[in-house]
Formats: C-alpha cells, structure tokens, sequence
C-alpha cells in the first residue's frame, strides 16, 4: 500500500516538478546558446556559460569557456570577453582589448551578439509550436472555472465557497463552456462590478449537484476577471473537451509561425497594459512560472510544450527591451555608440546596469512575495 501511495506520488508530484524546472532550464540554455553561439562564429572569447545562478552544482572545462550548472534555476549568463554585466561570472575579461573581445568587432557582429538570446527564444517557439501541429497542438474548445482556493475574508463572507464548487452563474449570467464567450462575459461582468456601488457580487455555484447562491466580495479589475473577480478565492480554468489540431508538415510550420506571432503581440499588449495602468497584480514572478510548468506538465507534454513555448517568447520580448541590466539595454548602448562614434564612459555604463539590476531584483523580489501570498493567503484586501 505505501509502495502504491509513493509511486503515485512519484508519477504526479515529483517527475512534473523535474519536467517543469528542467522546461525552464532548457529556456534558459537555449536563449544562452543563442549569444553564445555568435561569440563563436565571431571569434569572441567566452569565459563562462552558466546555467543557473547562484553556487555552482556542476561545472566541466572544455577549451576557453567554463560550463556550469548552479542551483538557482532562475536564469544563467554567457559571459563575454569585453563586456562588463553585473553578477556574471569572474569577470576578468570583461574590460579586455584585443582581436578576441566583444569591443572589437563592428556594430552588425555586437548586434547579433546581443539579439541572439533573443532570436533563439523566438526560434525556439517557431520550432515547438511548428512541432505541436504536425503531432496535434492541444486546444481547449470547453472549460469550466473551479473554485481551487477560497480563504476568510471580510465577515468571513468567502468561507462560503469550498474547493472544488463549480461556478455556473455569476449576477445572472450563466457562465458558457466555449473560452471564446466565456472570458468575453467575465470582462462585461467585471466592467458591470466596477460601475456598480455593491461590493457584493451574487454567484451560482454547482456543488456535489446541487445549486448553491453566495454573495462575495468583488475584486473585479475589468481584465483578468478568472482571477481577480472574486476577493479571497483562486479560481481554476479546467478543460472539459480538448481537441487536437494536426496539419501536414509546411502547414503546421506556417501556422507554428503565426501562433509564434500571435503570442508575440500578447505579451506586447500585457506589455503596454502594465506600462499605462501601473498595474502588476495579475503578473507572476519565478514562482508562478515554475507552478504553472507544474501544472502543464501533470497534463502532459503537450501542454508542457505548449506553456514553455509561451514563455519563451515572453522571455525574448522582455529582454528585448531597453533596459540596461537586459540584452536590450545593451544594445542601445552598442547603438548610441555607433552613432556618436565614441565610448561611452565606464562608470555610466555600470552606474546604468547596477541600477536596472536593482531595480529588477526588486521587482523579482516582489513578484515572488505576490505569487507566495496567493499561494498561501489568497486575493483578500
């Protein structure tokens, strides 16, 4: 009996947790690749490649660079002869002058340098997707929300709700099955509570099946009503039917790079809906990315896939921007200079990183708290 009570546990808790930290690796290795893999064909010497950050669990010297594992696999480095990055590696190259550095090679050589991580992600995405349509990219065409974490609220109104309840109506609408109408009636809803005065909102919920009509708090945003509708609960999306499209091999990789794309401007707009509402609460951090890489993975492959080539566009679009600790940053550096036809000075190019990494840190740092918090205490005010 314990035999079979570990063996489940082993198939559904640990193997999706290897599966979704190794997933993120492999993002992390491919996009590291990617700027490696240029240093090579230009001739620029690479000291370390790194894999993780934080104490080095394995490392192995083959010619020029070290290779690394280390514990936190949150991100890793290609550190460059030439380029000073905060936190990457030794660094006793990084100001180095000479045939095999970073600085002297032209603008278009430093350009691909620093895009490559970048255009690997983004080809990485390409290939998955691609891949998924020829075996049968996984889609959703029915889901039903769940309620997967209800806590106490004010008056211990939310203590209502139980785990596992169904919702099937909320302030008179019957919720659909088909995504394409459901998310767009919790928007209308969301928008309806905010106009509202009422801080209560009536839902219907399905439990052990019978009908059940609570009352709780709104916490409706007007975006991500699935989680933010309802104050002091985590809603669930579970797919009820699943189909698989499957295409021949030129169609499944125009349509792999059009999904590619597609995804491209999502995560643009949750870009610029950030930047002009100020508004971080429905982003997720390191934590919520390995938690929901947990979860595709107890799905299955497939899904995991379909989540890692999510990320990893994500992954290419954020590094892609001009901040200085990020590949973008570097490059407006690069570009800058080009144009001036001039250096510029060291110290403000440091004072620039050590600022972008601080502040990054910080926003890491807060997001984790945030992913903790509604891990454990949920959405409450």
């Amino acid at each position: 009996m314990k035999l079979s009570v570990l063996a489940i546990l082993f198939t559904t808790k640990f193997v999706p947790l290897v599966l979704a930290i190794l997933g993120f690796g492999l993002l992390v290795a491919v996009h590291e690749f990617g700027h490696f893999l240029f240093c090579k064909i230009f001739g620029i010497d690479t000291p370390t490649f790194s894999i993780g950050m934080g104490p080095t669990l394995f490392r192995r010297q083959i010619g020029k660079t070290n290779f690394r594992i280390a514990l936190i696999p949150i991100g890793g480095y290609v550190e460059i002869a030439g380029i000073s990055e905060i936190g990457q590696g030794e660094q006793k190259q990084a100001r180095e002058e000479g045939p095999n550095t970073f600085g002297s090679k032209p603008y278009w050589q430093k350009f691909l340098v620093l895009t490559g991580g970048i255009l690997f992600n983004i080809m990485f995405a390409y290939a998955a997707f691609s891949s998924l349509y020829m075996v049968g990219l996984p889609v959703v065409k029915e889901v039903e929300l769940f309620v997967e974490k209800a806590i106490a609220c004010e008056d211990g109104i939310v203590n209502e709700l139980s785990v596992g309840d169904k919702l099937v109506a909320i302030d008179g609408y019957k919720l659909p099955k088909e995504p394409d109408k459901l998310f767009p009636l919790l928007r209308i809803i969301g928008q309806k509570a905010l106009q509202s005065k009422s801080e209560l909102v009536k839902i219907g919920v399905e439990r052990d099946g019978k009908m059940v009509y609570i009352d709780v708090l709104s916490e409706a945003n007007g975006t991500k009503l699935v989680r933010g509708l309802i104050a002091g609960a985590q809603l669930e999306r579970r797919p009820v039917l699943v189909e698989y499209e499957q295409y021949p091999f030129f169609t499944a990789i125009g349509k792999g790079i059009a999904k590619t794309h597609e995804w491209i401007g999502k995560v643009f707009s949750s870009l610029k809906m950030l930047f002009t509402k100020r508004n971080i609460k429905d982003f997720g951090g390191p934590i919520m990315i390995v938690s929901y890489s947990f979860k595709m993975a107890q799905r299955g492959l497939l899904w995991l896939f379909v989540f890692l080539a999510i990320i990893s566009i994500n992954l290419a679009v954020i590094n892609i921007l001009p901040i200085g600790a990020l590949d973008g940053g570097q490059l407006l550096f690069e570009t800058i200079e080009a144009i001036i036809r001039r250096k510029i000075p060291y110290m403000i190019r440091m004072g620039v990183n050590l600022v972008s990494w601080l502040l990054i840190l910080s926003l890491i740092l807060f997001l984790s708290y945030q992913d903790i918090s509604k891990a454990i205490f949920g959405r409450c005010r």
